[in-house]
């Protein structure tokens, strides 16, 4: 899939629902690279991507990890769903919610990461907290989640928010540089899991 079409099949998508899709693009290449930055992609490490979309992050992704079996994702809209597995054969792709990782299939204590581009801010804050509990839950004790908020969202009190839910889960929080070859510009948090 081109650029082009990638970005016109996301558009269409937050137009038809746009409380399911949270933005009129898909997220950059630039902003996908920090998104893996700390992720382990070699070896038998085990990579979940919470809602791939049109799989910016997801082609990095498969340009990186060792194999393709380190690879797993989990998406709501079945249309990107079977382009993702067009695209991806080699990878595993689950129809679902991330509140519910763990009756998809996901294994506890089973992912050395979590990468999410999921739209926070349209999510309900007990969505949110199931949606991280069940990544905590997921994850090896010294297990990585990263996911990101648009830079303008972080000096808002909604963003406000999300970082501290984040922080009941995530013993340690470490945000990037502002992503600004992205649409709208974007922060990315590096998260390390809560040991128990």
């Amino acid at each position: 899939m081109s650029d082009a079409k990638a970005r016109f099949d996301f558009l269409l998508a937050f137009l038809r629902d746009p409380l399911s899709t949270g933005s009129l693009t898909p997220s950059s290449r630039e902003l996908a690279i920090e998104l893996i930055e700390p992720l382990p992609l070699h070896g038998q490490t085990k990579i979940l991507e919470i809602g791939p979309g049109t799989g910016a992050v997801t082609k990095v992704l498969a340009e990186r990890l060792s194999h393709a079996e380190a690879y797993q994702g989990v998406e709501l809209n079945s249309d990107f769903l079977s382009d993702l597995g067009r695209r991806f054969p080699k990878f595993r792709f689950l129809e679902g919610s991330a509140e519910d990782l763990l009756g998809l299939g996901v294994p506890t204590q089973s992912l050395d990461g979590v990468v999410s581009a999921v739209p926070w801010t349209l999510l309900k804050p007990a969505t949110r907290a199931k949606i991280f509990s069940q990544i905590r839950q997921t994850l090896k004790p010294e297990g990585h989640f990263t996911t990101f908020l648009y830079w303008h969202l972080l000096h808002l009190p909604v963003g406000k928010k999300i970082v501290r839910e984040i922080s009941k889960s995530f013993s340690r929080i470490e945000r990037s540089p502002i992503v600004f070859k992205n649409f709208p510009p974007a922060v990315v948090l590096h998260c390390q899991s809560r040991k128990k």
